[in-house]
């Protein structure tokens, strides 16, 4: 593992240096693996600033992720992930004279640095949802990350729901959180791109030939159960017209088999032949990601937990009306910019569904919103935030 330094080293000694920990862009493409890739974008453009204050330098892991089920490519990636946070990242740090370090995936050295560390919690899952996580990876968790949190600097999290519960499980952390909201997954290219009808895509092709000209409702997310799909699935069946719309689900399974509904979703489907209604889509490219959202009548939203919910501002991005879990960080999120069910009762799911597939006044009035909500999420915006974060903890060394 080769770390090349990116600028001139004379020139940065005057610079404060900030140190990313790349790590997670070698995983899937999950709400954190777009966090982390959002914010290197900002970085990188902060970097082409000849009077920015604070140069960005990315650590690149350059091993493979395993993301597989075998039980000892977990015990190995576990093992290396251990070696690269709380070796390799030291080193580098005292190395290169870093500032601040900036981990987003919950871990930090706990070695005592020079080096200021500021660490991000996406959501407490670890402390509400242990069994969906294996032993070594609770142990990890708590040995490492709850040590490390209680030493940094500073902790920033998604919204003021995930700072409440990060508060309430480590208490000793609370003065030093920071809310610093996230944005928009890039769609910019995305939202140029000819329609589906127009597109060379055999995969939108299939799409289109199984919607066979109906409407459908989206949603996106791993196939967890902390999803609450089974009941989206159920809620969809009781829809009255729901011959008129269909209900496509986009996602990958989970890496942890205890969390894993994959199985579950498609014996329920197969049970209940409705294969022809419902589309388990599976993990896809940006490319068809954005014609799903550009096309979608609906995005549903039935989490049972969220510490913040990117779908929700890609969903407003596309002026797509929104029915939401009525929990956790999700209202603070979409606000007036969505309607608002208990996750646990498939009836009212299906009752929001169907007030939005036959009320186009509300429909409108949800579009409206949306583009008012969505103008205090920007990655530009959150990433100015945590700039200016980290000259301020510099100012007051």
């Amino acid at each position: 593992m080769v770390i090349n330094w990116p600028f001139n080293k004379s020139y940065c000694m005057s610079k404060t240096i900030v140190a990313v920990d790349t790590r997670d862009l070698k995983k899937g493409k999950t709400g954190t693996h777009t966090y982390l890739d959002s914010f290197c974008t900002e970085f990188k453009k902060i970097n082409r600033q000849e009077d920015a204050e604070i140069k960005y330098y990315f650590i690149t892991y350059y091993l493979p992720v395993y993301t597989g089920k075998n039980s000892i490519g977990k015990i190995v990636e576990h093992l290396l992930f251990t070696l690269w946070k709380q070796f390799f990242i030291p080193i580098y740090c005292i190395l290169y004279q870093v500032d601040i370090l900036f981990c987003t995936d919950y871990f930090l050295p706990i070695m005592p640095l020079p080096t200021k560390k500021v660490v991000v919690f996406h959501d407490t899952f670890f402390f509400e949802q242990p069994n969906h996580y294996n032993r070594f990876w609770l142990k990890t968790f708590h040995l490492f990350a709850v040590k490390a949190a209680k030493n940094a600097a500073q902790i920033i999290v998604p919204t003021k729901f995930v700072e409440q519960k990060v508060s309430t499980f480590i208490p000793e952390v609370t003065n030093k959180i920071t809310v610093i909201y996230e944005g928009p997954k890039y769609f910019d290219t995305i939202l140029n791109q000819p329609s589906p009808k127009d597109f060379s895509n055999s995969k939108i092709n299939q799409i289109e030939k199984w919607l066979q000209g109906q409407k459908y409702i989206l949603h996106v997310g791993t196939l967890d159960y902390r999803k609450n799909l089974l009941r989206l699935i159920k809620a969809y069946q009781l829809i009255p017209n729901k011959h008129t719309i269909k209900l496509i689900l986009v996602g990958s399974s989970p890496a942890y088999k205890t969390s894993n509904g994959t199985q579950e979703l498609e014996a329920y489907i197969n049970e209940q032949q409705i294969q022809n209604q419902v589309l388990l889509l599976g993990s896809v490219g940006d490319n068809l990601l954005g014609h799903l959202y550009q096309n979608a009548f609906l995005y549903v939203f039935p989490s049972l937990n969220e510490g913040f919910g990117l779908p929700l501002l890609e969903a407003m991005q596309y002026q797509i009306p929104i029915a939401a879990a009525n929990n956790t960080a999700l209202p603070e999120v979409a606000e007036k910019a969505a309607i608002y069910f208990d996750p646990t009762s498939v009836e009212e799911i299906a009752q929001k569904m169907a007030l939005l597939i036959e009320d186009e006044a509300i429909r409108n009035e949800l579009k409206s919103q949306a583009s008012e909500r969505l103008q205090c999420f920007n990655w530009e915006k959150s990433a100015a935030q945590l700039n200016k974060l980290f000259e301020t903890m510099v100012a007051q060394r």
